[in-house]
């Protein structure tokens, strides 16, 4: 019997602010300490990331860069906001 993967919700608000399980990262060296005991996990966890309608791509490459530093590149799967929230 097969469990559902755990996840790592990262959202993404239209100006910019990065929520990491619905707790807001003041910057994004603490997302990646999080990120990186996240890939220390057994097995891995998914990494969902949303964003916001009119998001710039700015914050959300940022996220993506961390999430790669991490080591959760094959992970990511991007989901609609409403999905997330």
């Amino acid at each position: 019997m097969s469990s559902a993967p755990d996840i790592v919700l990262i959202q993404i608000t239209r100006d910019g602010h990065v929520l990491l399980n619905e707790v807001a990262m003041d910057d994004l060296d603490r997302l990646l300490a999080h990120l990186e005991a996240a890939a220390l996990r057994v097995p891995l966890p998914e990494v969902h990331i949303c964003t916001e309608n009119g998001v710039p791509f700015r914050p959300v490459g940022n996220v993506i860069h961390r999430v790669v530093r991490a080591g959760l590149n094959d992970r990511i799967k991007f989901l609609d906001w409403q999905r997330a929230g």
